[in-house]
């Protein structure tokens, strides 16, 4: 062991450094790797690995893949964001590769004002006591490059990915804890910015309304995290301005066999202030733990009607719904006396938007956006009447709109 360099990286990357400029890339790339590596033994109370297991990679920002546990860190610290017990790491699973996340900023060795050696160290310790295999299995340490300044530095992600395998288990309770940190992940992702959104329509929708007070009525089922999660990230993103007064998310049911569900009682509606968005953050998890709808309807509008008799102090309102799923309450909206802007995610040429909320539209007086077409109002319809919405025929036959045949 003695064989190796104990220099801190701190001075290693300034000699590294003070050559940038007169090797090619490749170059710096290769002795940066390699000053990490050798520099790994520098940390032997902390790890039990040999160097060649801790691989380093530079990227201009990290982006998530969707596959690991998130553990952001605050900013050139060796602290949680997270109390240990809202991590909802597994129980029974195996570590199998750590990955580290932090920022190469100043980009110049010469203006570095912190430890960067000491605060490796404290991350990799802070990792250890969380899982202490992590000090036996491979790391991977990601630098971004990308920040010119302090004020992009600290909006970067900084903290760690933790790779398992899965555990061998099928009870109800742990497929319930593995939903719960799906839906966790899948959130701070998204609100970290690491996970690229494959469809904005929720956040350019949110754009497009520029809302008060709203009071965001949220499907919160699986295939709608990624959805409902950019509503938080929007708010996130406006500066401290009143835009999301509260929250509503709605499982349809609770996990409650279907047979049971009744209307305006089927439950699994949640309510939460938008004034902190750890909050909405843990009632999002909480909500995914105890349930995930069941057959093809959902309980829209008991969690609209539920919402506006609970929450205080909003003049909006917006719902974030999923096209695939029919609404199961539609006689609610007699007791709806506001306007609701619906955002149906999952409308296509294929998938035609669900006639059941153009319903909701004209009974209510609100809006409709997908990704095809911004419906600002559904005007009162008459019997037998044809329209086009989204590139599809509807009619409207004893009281509600249904779905003509594509070649009507």
């Amino acid at each position: 062991m003695s064989k190796f360099s104990t220099q801190s990286v701190s001075h290693k990357l300034k000699l590294i450094g003070s050559v940038f400029d007169k090797w090619p890339p490749f170059a710096f790339t290769l002795l940066f790797t390699l000053s990490f590596s050798i520099s790994s033994y520098s940390f032997a109370t902390v790890l039990r690995i040999p160097p060649e297991q801790i691989d380093t990679a530079f990227v201009p920002e990290y982006r998530y893949q969707g596959k690991g546990i998130i553990l952001p860190m605050l900013y050139a610290s060796a602290d949680w964001k997270w109390q240990q017990h809202e991590m909802m790491l597994p129980a029974n699973a195996l570590l199998k590769k750590v990955e580290l996340i932090f920022t190469r900023y100043p980009l110049d060795p010469e203006r570095w004002i912190r430890d960067y050696d000491s605060l490796l160290q404290k991350r990799m310790e802070a990792v250890v006591r969380l899982n202490p295999y992590a000090a036996q299995c491979p790391w991977k340490l990601i630098l971004q490059t990308k920040a010119s300044n302090d004020s992009i530095a600290r909006k970067m992600f900084h903290g760690v990915v933790l790779y398992y395998d899965a555990p061998s288990k099928s009870s109800a309770l742990f497929a319930d804890t593995l939903r719960a940190r799906e839906a966790r992940q899948t959130v701070t992702s998204i609100l970290s910015g690491i996970q690229v959104l494959e469809d904005s329509l929720v956040w350019n929708s949110l754009e497009k309304l520029q809302l008060e007070r709203a009071l965001a009525v949220i499907d919160w089922t699986s295939s709608m995290y990624p959805y409902g999660a950019q509503v938080l990230r929007w708010q996130q993103q406006q500066q401290g301005k009143s835009t999301i007064q509260g929250y509503v998310l709605f499982n349809d049911g609770n996990g409650k066999p279907d047979v049971q569900k009744r209307i305006g009682g089927t439950g699994g509606v949640y309510f939460c202030h938008g004034d902190s968005v750890r909050k909405v953050q843990n009632l999002m998890s909480f909500v995914a733990f105890r349930g995930n709808g069941g057959d093809v309807q959902e309980n829209n509008l008991e969690a609209v009607w539920k919402g506006i008799r609970v929450c205080k102090g909003w003049k909006e309102i917006v719902m974030v719904a999923d096209n695939a799923a029919a609404i199961r309450d539609l006689p609610l909206l007699a007791k709806i006396k506001f306007p609701v802007h619906s955002i149906v995610c999952g409308v296509s040429a294929d998938f035609a938007l669900h006639p059941h909320y153009l319903q909701v539209a004209m009974e209510t007086g609100g809006s409709i956006t997908c990704a095809l077409e911004f419906i600002p109002k559904v005007n009162v319809w008459k019997e037998g009447e044809v329209r086009t919405y989204a590139g599809r025929s509807y009619s409207f036959k004893r009281g509600r709109i249904i779905l003509l045949p594509l070649h009507y």
